[in-house]
């Protein structure tokens, strides 16, 4: 057998008609002989009280065969044997019947939020407002019970424009105007006969056209691509700056930027550079980012009037300590 232990849980006081949802998995078996690999045939051997359970012979699925009237745990031995009968395995299935009062069946949420595009046809699964790429799934379940989950059937109460197929919605008629209405969902189990109800609030408005004014993301890979030749980074909100063409995205003579590398759109409210190679204009006055030719020139006189005088100073200290030293290397040279 493929696990050494299985194990289900079952409500008391009823029958659940379809076989049992075992844990981590059904029960299943294989014959370690692949050049054999005879069928598997089940049966159990022990723990089964009162005959309460039957195991299908082929597929190994455990049914109930009557209800359980109070809490109690079963531990069920299930022999695996091959069809020649000439090799077995023993496994073991622990069921526990536990008392739905207390677990009731509910929703995940009271109301959900839909969205259907304005013109949609009949049989449009409604999409999740919070994620429109997404189905919309409304689900009602028994905490703890997984059986039970499986019995549970949704149907729309006070509108005949949705339908719930399983537990997705779908619209019954043309969506051909913009509003928003509230459905209401009621889940049933068709095993404890418990109901559930919860409300969806559906939009329905015309599809969004797709943004074409540049964003402020910032993501550290806005464009993988070379092929456009009008590649520009976005400027900071609020400045004046202009338009840094990005090195290697046009068909100008500028230094291309390394291979894998991409823009980076700086965040709102930030000083960085907003380019990453040479600076068409840099002798304009800018945002506080760059120097204009006057600045860079009285910089540079600056720094040289600083060096001629630590050459100078540098001059007469070696003088003054060592000329006598000089005085006689030169003398013997």
């Amino acid at each position: 057998c493929i696990h050494a232990q299985y194990s289900a849980v079952v409500p008391t006081g009823h029958k659940l008609p379809s076989p049992l949802i075992m844990s981590p998995g059904p029960i299943y078996a294989v014959d370690g002989d692949q050049a054999i690999n005879q069928s598997i045939i089940y049966s159990i051997i022990a723990g089964n009280t009162d005959g309460t359970f039957i195991i299908n012979a082929h597929d190994g699925n455990l049914t109930m065969t009557k209800s359980i009237p109070s809490p109690m745990k079963f531990t069920l031995l299930i022999r695996a044997d091959q069809e020649d009968m000439a090799q077995y395995s023993v496994t073991q299935a622990i069921v526990e019947a536990r008392s739905v009062t207390g677990n009731p069946l509910q929703f995940s949420q009271s109301l959900y939020y839909g969205t259907v595009v304005l013109g949609s046809e009949a049989g449009t699964a409604v999409k999740d407002k919070t994620f429109p790429s997404e189905i919309l799934r409304i689900q009602a379940q028994y905490p703890g019970f997984p059986d039970l989950n499986s019995a549970v059937t949704y149907r729309v109460t006070n509108s005949s424009e949705f339908m719930m197929n399983k537990d997705i919605m779908l619209t019954a008629v043309p969506m051909e105007e913009a509003r928003t209405i509230r459905v209401e969902v009621e889940a049933s189990n068709t095993v404890t006969k418990d109901t559930a109800t919860a409300v969806v609030e559906i939009q329905v408005s015309e599809r969004e056209l797709p943004s074409t004014a540049p964003t402020s993301r910032t993501s550290t890979s806005l464009m993988t691509t070379s092929s456009r030749s009008d590649s520009t980074q976005t400027p900071k909100p609020g400045t004046s700056q202009p338009m840094v063409p990005i090195p290697g995205a046009s068909t100008s003579s500028q230094p291309a930027t390394p291979s894998g590398s991409s823009p980076q759109t700086p965040k709102p409210g930030t000083s960085q550079s907003t380019a990453t190679g040479p600076i068409s204009g840099a002798g304009e006055q800018g945002d506080g980012q760059r120097f204009s030719t006057v600045d860079m020139a009285v910089l540079g006189g600056v720094l040289g009037a600083l060096l001629l005088l630590a050459l100078i100073c540098l001059v007469i200290l070696v003088h003054k300590h060592y000329r006598h030293r000089l005085a006689c290397c030169s003398g013997k040279a």
